[in-house]
């Protein structure tokens, strides 16, 4: 009997220390929760300092699919993890913003119909961002 107490107690404190690890990823608050085109997504960046600032060759070392900085309007943004769930409605046309000043491509003609990016887009995506470009 003693033993068995001994297994389930082992078990639950892993599971704790486990729950605890995944929850608080090097110590940031939890993800905000936000929908992207009316599909919940999870913005992971929103917990990230947005007092910062960066250059734009800082910037531009994150220019790839699974590291996509732009910057929009002198707002420096981390769209990593929308690019990484598929959310993009003009699907890898994201991905040319990459590690650029991205302002022209968002604020002008988007899409394969040629239309601006939505109001919800330009509400959304403060939910990305991660600092100010120095100028």
């Amino acid at each position: 009997m003693n033993k068995y107490i001994i297994v389930v107690l082992v078990v639950i404190i892993i599971a704790i220390g486990a729950y605890a690890f995944l929850s608080s990823s090097s110590g940031a608050p939890a993800p905000t929760s936000i929908t992207m085109n009316g599909v919940p997504t999870v913005a992971q960046n929103a917990s990230q300092n947005s007092d910062a600032s960066y250059t734009l060759s800082q910037v531009a070392q994150h220019n790839s699919a699974n590291d996509c900085w732009f910057v929009i309007s002198g707002k420096v943004y981390d769209v990593t993890s929308y690019i990484a769930q598929g959310m993009h409605p003009g699907g890898p046309s994201i991905l040319e913003g990459c590690g650029t000043d991205a302002t022209a491509m968002f604020e002008g003609q988007a899409g394969p119909r040629g239309e601006p990016h939505s109001q919800q887009a330009h509400a959304e995506l403060v939910n990305f961002e991660v600092g100010t470009l120095m100028q």
